[in-house]
């Protein structure tokens, strides 16, 4: 530049390394996709409390020597697993669970949240709770399993499953 000494950056150089720094951003950003993490995280405790809730059920059948239908003294209506629910003070009442776990908050869904059906049959119950991070495929690979039980849901594209004593909660794979 005309003889005189310059210090810093011009301001074509500045430009240049901020469209750098945005392009990899953007990269990074569509490599990692932050969304389908926090989806994976939350399904990853879904699969924790429905198998606490799960396990606190058969034990309290094992204990008490009657269904959770029996102990509620209601069958053929579902509660969503809140605290307040019937099924949850009976467990918690029975002291086969502390408390009730509740489901990760800001979900896709209401059909997210812990939900109970109360049987009149053998299966006695139906735990319910959903995949935010499943596909269709993911759900279409368990057909044919009878040790698995899960629906894909298109109006809020989610996979709901369900649990109890036959039906056990399906592994999460991920790529």
């Amino acid at each position: 530049m005309d003889g005189k000494n310059s210090s810093g950056f011009s301001l074509i150089e500045l430009m240049i390394v901020v469209g750098i720094i945005s392009m990899v951003s953007a990269i990074l950003m569509l490599t990692i996709n932050p969304l389908q993490i926090m989806f994976r995280a939350r399904d990853s405790d879904r699969v924790t409390d429905i198998g606490t809730i799960n396990n606190a059920i058969q034990n309290y059948m094992t204990i008490k020597k009657q269904t959770i239908c029996e102990g509620v003294g209601q069958c053929n209506v579902d509660f969503e697993l809140n605290g307040s629910d019937p099924v949850s003070q009976v467990l918690v009442n029975s002291q086969v669970l502390k408390t009730i776990p509740e489901p990760p908050k800001d979900a896709l869904s209401e059909k997210c949240d812990y939900h109970i059906f109360l049987l009149n049959n053998d299966d006695d119950y139906l735990l319910r709770w959903c995949f935010e991070s499943w596909t269709k495929a993911d759900v279409d690979r368990l057909v044919g399993d009878e040790a698995h039980f899960c629906t894909w849901d298109q109006t809020d594209n989610i996979a709901i499953c369900f649990a109890n004593k036959k039906y056990s909660i399906p592994a999460i794979k991920y790529n």
